[in-house]
């Protein structure tokens, strides 16, 4: 697919699953230091980014070394079987609630009663962020996804900075409970729990994983809209989990890996330089063998990059597959006739495959009743 950043100057984009292999595994190749360009940038700009190096500083996705490992483990703690066994039966009852919501709509949009439900009524009491102001908070939370993003102007920086200063104050400590149960920020929270963070470093990781969550919601949309517009292909809730993994790659929202070059390497047919930006695309780096059961494309033999590689691997591919699993076969036995009526891509977004809208509709018999 082409992007914005096709041949622009110091950027390279690699399609291949054995290159991208390569620089994954390489110790040249780490991911951007965005903290020191931005104390550079400050420097010679005079704009203030003190917030978002902070939020960086805190994150798991822009570090490398000893503070990553600590961050990185930490959010381990949280996003595995252990701390989850116990929220599977209020994900499953959420799910159902959605499902319910629609089970006599005619025509509703994937994106708003799907994509954002997950976000807000699975994701949200899971993490336990409940902002002052949920509408202005969810809109700046899901444009951090979008930090990665490489060749962001200043101005654009200088806004998140903002926004970021704005999502720190809105953050409610009073943290609601769920059925009993405690979230991530709930456990963040609690004095006997000591995670070598400080309050706003506590405040700055619920936030960055809740943000983190957006590429979740985004998937599921897209695995659905995938499913249902190919009309010669009828999956069925069991086809799709014994093939999951491919819908996953088929579907993943994030559209590149980001790594920077440390040295001059060169990598099969790429002459890579010092500084270089080297931009993996997830949905063309993969192997495998193509073929069709029941009339539907699946590939046998297949490893992708859908949740990255290595030392930044996914820290949320366990919570993702699991959500997943249980949304997206349940999701195809209650509207098992959804005709898409129209779809929009988000176009704005240039680092995720994201839809602003996707239009379905239920079959309805002769007296306009949902099937």
């Amino acid at each position: 697919m082409k992007s914005k950043f096709e041949n622009k100057d110091g950027m390279i984009i690699v399609r291949d699953y054995q290159t991208a292999m390569e620089i994954l595994r390489h110790p040249a190749f780490i991911v951007p230091d965005l903290s020191n360009f931005l104390g550079r940038l400050s420097l010679a700009s005079h704009r203030d980014f003190s917030t978002l190096r902070f939020f960086i500083d805190t994150s798991p996705f822009f570090l490398e070394g000893e503070r990553h490992s600590y961050l990185r483990h930490l959010g381990q703690s949280f996003l595995g079987n252990k701390f989850l066994t116990p929220w599977k039966p209020f994900f499953s009852r959420q799910i159902e609630k959605i499902f319910l919501k629609q089970q006599n709509v005619k025509e509703f949009d994937l994106v708003s009663t799907v994509g954002n439900s997950v976000f807000t009524d699975i994701l949200r009491p899971f993490l336990g962020v409940y902002p002052v102001d949920v509408a202005a908070f969810d809109h700046k939370a899901i444009v951090l996804q979008r930090l990665i993003e490489p060749m962001l102007s200043i101005n654009k920086l200088h806004q998140v900075n903002a926004d970021l200063q704005g999502l720190m104050s809105n953050l409610d400590l009073n943290v609601a409970r769920e059925d009993n149960l405690e979230s991530v920020f709930a456990s963040l929270l609690r004095e006997e729990n000591d995670y070598a963070l400080t309050m706003d470093e506590k405040k700055a990781f619920v936030i960055i994983l809740y943000a983190a969550t957006a590429p979740l919601a985004q998937t599921i949309v897209n695995i659905l809209t995938r499913l249902y517009e190919d009309g010669s292909c009828s999956v069925t809730a069991d086809f799709f989990l014994e093939n999951m993994d491919y819908y996953i790659w088929q579907a993943a929202a994030p559209v590149f890996i980001h790594r920077v070059a440390l040295q001059n390497t060169n990598l099969n047919r790429h002459s890579v330089k010092k500084g270089n930006t080297v931009l993996i695309e997830i949905s063309s780096s993969f192997r495998g063998d193509e073929e069709r059961k029941n009339g539907c494309p699946v590939m046998s033999n297949m490893k992708g990059l859908a949740f990255g590689h290595g030392n930044h691997f996914c820290l949320g591919a366990f919570l993702s597959k699991m959500l997943i699993m249980e949304f997206v076969p349940k999701f195809i036995e209650h509207f098992p006739q959804l005709q898409i009526v129209s779809k929009e891509r988000d176009l704005s977004n240039h680092i995720a495959r994201a839809y602003s809208s996707v239009r379905v509709k239920q079959p309805v018999d002769s007296g306009g009743e949902v099937l």
